[in-house]
Parts: structure tokens; sequence; C-alpha cells
């Protein structure tokens, strides 16, 4: 009996440790965002940690829906609008901003933020399978 209980014991792990190896990895998460984060400028990524998922399918595809908290520095020279609430950057920091935006902004209860301040955002990313291969897609945090 114990020759048998050690392989199926084995066999169990074995399986559910591969699949995990099905989905994208907390690091591609990382890869993604600070992609993101590149390409809109004004922004570093600090800290990244995955804090849900899950698989669903649509049309046929798979999917994995990867849940994150984030920590961003707002480089210097550069402006945005927090919500603290909700984790959400709702403007995006650029080099640029309007006294009278910043008024109705700070108005409608957003923090102003500027060079080094250091945020938590919250997000998604979306992976589609292709092939072998998890594509991300990072909604606008």
């Amino acid at each position: 009996m114990k020759q048998l209980v050690i392989p199926l014991v084995s066999a169990a792990i074995l399986a559910l440790s591969g699949c995990s190896a099905r989905m994208p990895s907390e690091g591609s998460g990382k890869t993604v965002l600070e992609a993101r984060i590149h390409d809109m400028g004004c922004m570093t990524l600090v800290n990244f940690q995955r804090t849900d998922g899950q698989t669903y399918e649509f049309g046929g595809v798979p999917f994995y829906r990867m849940e994150y908290t984030a920590k961003i520095r707002i480089d210097e020279g550069c402006y945005g609008a927090y919500g603290n609430e909700d984790h959400k950057l709702w403007r995006f920091p650029k080099k640029f901003h309007l006294e009278d935006d910043d008024a109705n902004l700070k108005a409608m209860g957003y923090r102003l933020v500027g060079g080094g301040d250091i945020l938590l955002i919250t997000g998604n990313i979306d992976f589609e399978k292709h092939g072998k291969q998890w594509i991300g897609h990072e909604h606008l945090f």
C-alpha cells in the first residue's frame, strides 16, 4: 500500500505545481506594468505585488486576470491627481499643470501629487493566452 500512496502523492504535488506554471507569474505582471508606466512617462515603479488572480475563458480563448497593488514614484517636475479612497490616478502625471485644473480637482476631493510622491495604486492586468505564451494588457490604473 505504501508503494502506491507515495507515487500518488508525488503525482498530485506535481500536478498542482504544474497548474501554477500555466498562469502568468507575478514577474510577468510587473514587467507589463513597468512597460506601461515607462510608456506614459513621469512615473517609476517602486514595488509590485500580485494580490489575486482568476482564469476565465472568452470566445474559446483562455484569459487570466491578475489583480495587483503597486507603489509608484512621481518623477520630479511632474504633476498629477490621486484618489486616496480608490487608489487610482485621476490625472496621470505630466510635465505641466494648470492652476484652474488643480483647484477643480482639489475641490472634488482629489489629492494633488508631484515629484517625489510615492503612491499606492491598484489595478488589473488581463493576460490572453496565445499558443504557449501569455500576453498581458494593463488597464489604466
